[in-house]
């Protein structure tokens, strides 16, 4: 078989052209980390129902019971039924309704270095600031270097044995709220 230049050429085209398609074709996770952007950092707080559509509360006074953050348009948060995961804006609102985002201030100084060592980790049913396990109020602290504080599971709201948790080590999307807009 006799093969022309031209149909030399036209092969190279295509590989050069399958390569670029291959690359540009890489996951939004692969390409936040290989050049995370600090400057677009958001926080995403979630009004979340039950089935009978009565609005989730897990702390007093504070309307929002799950969040995500963002970094370069992505949206990491941990969930009990995925535990760590990257998704979309259109997919995060299955876990329920975006109701507030703020900008993270300037002044953070986020642990950008943690994120790939959170993917794939499984979602903290007990709340422990110390495993590899992660609930969604801890994912984003850790990304952003806030500090745990003394927890407090106020009995109205949460299931007796959820008490055994007050005072250990952890936070709260309410806490995170806070730590966010006040300063």
């Amino acid at each position: 078989m006799f093969i022309t230049r031209f149909q030399i050429e036209s092969m190279l085209l295509a590989l050069a052209a399958c390569a670029i398609m291959t690359l540009t074709g890489m996951t939004y996770t692969t390409a936040a980390r290989a050049n995370p952007r600090t400057e677009t950092i958001k926080v995403a707080f979630l009004e979340v129902r039950d089935a009978r559509g009565n609005l989730v509360r897990v702390e007093p006074n504070f309307p929002w019971a799950h969040m995500a953050v963002s970094i370069d348009g992505g949206w990491l948060h941990a969930h009990p039924a995925a535990g760590v995961e990257w998704v979309s804006g259109a997919n995060l609102e299955k876990y329920g309704r975006i109701a507030h985002v703020i900008s993270v201030p300037k002044w953070f100084k986020p642990r950008l270095d943690l994120v790939d060592g959170f993917i794939g980790q499984p979602y903290d049913h007990g709340f422990s600031w110390n495993n590899q396990a992660l609930y969604c109020s801890e994912l984003v602290a850790k990304t952003l270097g806030i500090a745990p504080v003394p927890m407090v599971f106020d009995p109205q709201l949460w299931p007796r044995s959820y008490l055994r948790f007050n005072g250990l080590p952890g936070i709260s999307p309410g806490l995170v709220y806070r730590r966010l807009i006040q300063e």
